[in-house]
């Protein structure tokens, strides 16, 4: 099984050009806690609820967004999950290809983990 078949495709985002009030409102709507921000279609970059902590409202998303982690669809759960943890990532957006990076979903450590540990029983 690869990453992209178990990542969420329902996932909120948000614009580079947005603001800052606008990111708490979804935050606070969607209790994500990563908003990938998409431009084109495209990742561009990522924010935290703690990223934005002390901004004003009216401050650019892009002003305070950082590089995204991501993990490409066609990637093994092991890879993935390896990954993250290095990381300490609890959740990472999944795109199609690091090329053109156009995001396709989200996917939660604790998704991988219950997965591998189906893969696991059905051995």
């Amino acid at each position: 099984m690869r990453v992209g078949q178990i990542a969420e495709r329902r996932f909120v985002s948000i614009s580079a050009n947005a603001r800052i009030g606008s990111a708490r409102r979804l935050f606070s709507a969607s209790r994500a806690p990563i908003i990938p921000v998409i431009e084109d279609g495209r990742l561009v970059g990522i924010i935290s609820e703690e990223s934005i902590k002390g901004a004003g409202p009216e401050s650019s998303v892009s002003l305070l967004m950082s590089r995204p982690p991501f993990i490409e669809q066609g990637r093994s759960i092991d890879y993935a999950i390896r990954y993250m943890l290095r990381h300490g990532l609890p959740r990472i957006p999944v795109v199609e290809s690091a090329i053109g990076m156009r995001c396709i979903g989200i996917v939660a450590s604790s998704s991988l983990l219950s997965e591998k540990k189906k893969e696991k029983k059905g051995r």
